[in-house]
C-alpha cells in the first residue's frame, strides 16, 4: 500500500507536467500561425519556396487548423485539471478542491499561456516551420472534430480578426502581385500605386540630376553669353556658381534675362547681377517625401543635392520627385531622350545614365548587387573595377552588355542583348 501512494502522484505529476508542455505548443502555435496573416505566408513561400511550402496548408485550411489547436488545447487543459485534483487530493486531502483550482490557473496562466505566446510573437517567423509540421500531425488526428467546429459561424473567424491592419510590406506584395496579375483595370493605375509605395523609401540621389549633367553659370559670365546659354539649353532656372558648382550662389531666372534684353543692359553686366534668391542645400540621402513637403511648404522649385563632404553632387526639382509617382512629364523644352531603345528581340541601345532599377524593371531581368552604384554605366563600371574603352564586352550570365560610347571620364551608350535571369559570373572579352 505505500509503495502504490509513493508511486501514484509521481506518474500524475509527470502527467501534469506532459499537459502542461502541450498547452504551451497549442498556445505558443495559435499565436504564431495568427501572426501570420495570408500575405505574410505568401511572401514567405514566394522567397523561399522549399522551406515555407507547408505554409500553403495555413493558407488554405486556417480555420480548420485553428480550430484543432483549440480543441487540443482544451482537451490537455481538461485533463491537467483533473490530473491536478488528484494531485492535490493526495497531498491536501480537504484543501484539494481549492489548492488545485487557484494554483493550477496560475501555473497555466504563466507556463502555458504568457510566456509561450510571447515567445511565439517574438519568434514566429523562426517557430513557424516547426510548429506547422507538428501541427499538420494533430490537424490529421483530430480532423473529424476540428472540421466540423471550423464550418459554424462566428466561432473561428473571430480569433482572426485581432489582426486587421495590413503592414506596409503586405500593401506593397499585393500591389506588385496586382501590376503583375494585371488585376487593375488600367495599368497605369497599378503602376501609380506601386509608384507610391516605392515613393516614401526613395532617397534624392536616385532622382537628383547629377552633377555631370547640371548646367549652371559662372557668375562672372556676360549677360549676352548667358543668355546665349540658356537659350541653346531651354532651362527656367539656372544655378550661378563661383569658380565651380561646390561653390553655388543661387539661382537666375530666364525671365529675368528676357526683362534684361528689353532694357538693353545686356552688353554690361554679369550673371552675378540677376541672382535672385539664396540655394538651398539638401544631403543626398534625405527621402524625397519629406523633401516634397519642405519645397511646397517653403515655395521652392529646385534644390542643390550635396554629398557627406559638402561638395555639389547634383540638382534636384520639383518635377524631378512628382516624376517619381506620376512618370515622366515632358514640355516643349524637353529632348525626346529615350532611355532604352528596342533594337530586335531581346537587343537594346541603353543609356549609361538609366537607374539600374529601371532597367531590370523594363527589361525583367536581375543584376547582381555588388557595388554602390545607381545607374547602368556605374554597374559596368562596379563590375570592371575601371572606366572600360567602346568595344569592351561583358557577359553577366547570359546578359551580354557591349559599351559602345565612353571616354576617360564616364560611360555614354551601352548595347544590351538578354536572354533570361542572371546568375552572378561576370565574363570579359573584346567586342569583334
Amino acid at each position: 500500500m505505500e509503495q502504490l501512494e509513493l508511486t501514484f502522484p509521481l506518474a500524475e505529476l509527470i502527467g501534469i507536467v506532459a499537459c502542461l508542455i502541450s498547452s504551451a505548443f497549442f498556445s505558443g502555435s495559435e499565436t504564431a500561425l495568427t501572426h501570420f496573416s495570408d500575405t505574410k505566408a505568401m511572401m514567405l513561400i514566394e522567397k523561399e519556396p522549399k522551406r515555407y511550402s507547408i505554409l500553403n496548408l495555413w493558407i488554405q485550411s486556417r480555420h480548420r487548423i485553428l480550430a484543432a489547436l483549440l480543441v487540443g488545447n482544451n482537451l490537455v487543459n481538461i485533463l491537467c485539471s483533473i490530473l491536478a485534483y488528484r494531485v492535490s487530493f493526495y497531498f491536501f486531502k480537504g484543501y484539494a478542491e481549492a489548492i488545485s483550482v487557484f494554483g493550477l490557473t496560475l501555473i497555466i496562466l504563466i507556463f502555458a499561456e504568457i510566456t509561450p505566446k510571447s515567445l511565439a510573437l517574438r519568434y514566429a517567423e523562426t517557430l513557424v516551420v516547426p510548429v506547422m509540421r507538428i501541427v499538420w500531425v494533430v490537424d490529421k488526428i483530430l480532423y473529424p472534430v476540428s472540421s466540423t467546429l471550423s464550418h459554424i459561424p462566428g466561432l473561428i473567424s473571430n480569433r482572426e480578426d485581432i489582426e486587421s491592419f495590413a503592414s506596409e510590406d503586405e500593401i506593397e506584395f499585393h500591389i506588385r502581385r496586382g501590376v503583375d496579375q494585371n488585376v487593375f483595370e488600367e495599368v497605369r493605375q497599378g503602376q501609380l500605386l506601386k509608384s507610391a509605395v516605392d515613393f516614401v523609401d526613395t532617397m534624392v540621389k536616385e532622382v537628383m540630376v547629377p552633377r555631370t549633367d547640371v548646367f549652371g553659370l559662372d557668375q562672372s559670365c556676360p549677360l549676352n553669353e548667358a543668355i546665349d546659354m540658356v537659350i541653346e539649353k531651354g532651362h527656367s532656372r539656372i544655378p550661378v556658381y563661383k569658380k565651380n558648382l561646390d561653390h553655388i550662389q543661387g539661382f537666375l531666372y530666364a525671365k529675368d534675362l528676357l526683362s534684361c534684353m528689353r532694357k538693353g543692359n545686356q552688353e554690361t553686366g554679369t550673371a552675378s547681377d540677376l541672382i535672385r534668391s539664396s540655394p538651398v542645400f539638401v544631403p543626398e540621402t534625405q527621402k524625397i517625401n519629406q523633401l516634397l513637403t519642405d519645397m511646397k511648404r517653403q515655395g521652392l522649385h529646385m534644390a542643390i543635392v550635396v554629398d557627406e563632404f559638402g561638395g555639389t553632387s547634383g540638382l534636384v526639382t520639383m518635377e524631378d520627385i512628382i516624376e517619381e509617382l506620376v512618370g515622366e512629364i515632358r514640355d516643349e523644352f524637353d529632348l525626346n531622350e529615350t532611355m532604352i531603345r528596342k533594337k530586335g528581340e531581346g537587343h537594346y541601345q541603353v543609356d549609361a545614365r538609366l537607374s539600374i532599377y529601371d532597367l531590370e524593371d523594363q527589361l525583367d531581368i536581375s543584376l547582381p548587387d555588388s557595388g554602390d552604384y545607381e545607374t547602368v554605366g556605374g554597374f559596368v563600371i562596379a563590375q570592371l573595377g575601371r572606366i572600360p574603352r567602346p568595344g569592351k564586352i561583358i557577359n553577366v550570365g547570359p546578359v551580354e552588355i557591349i559599351v559602345r560610347e565612353a571616354d576617360e571620364k564616364h560611360i555614354s551608350s551601352l548595347e544590351i542583348r538578354t536572354s533570361g535571369k542572371i546568375s552572378g559570373v561576370l565574363e570579359e572579352g573584346k567586342a569583334s
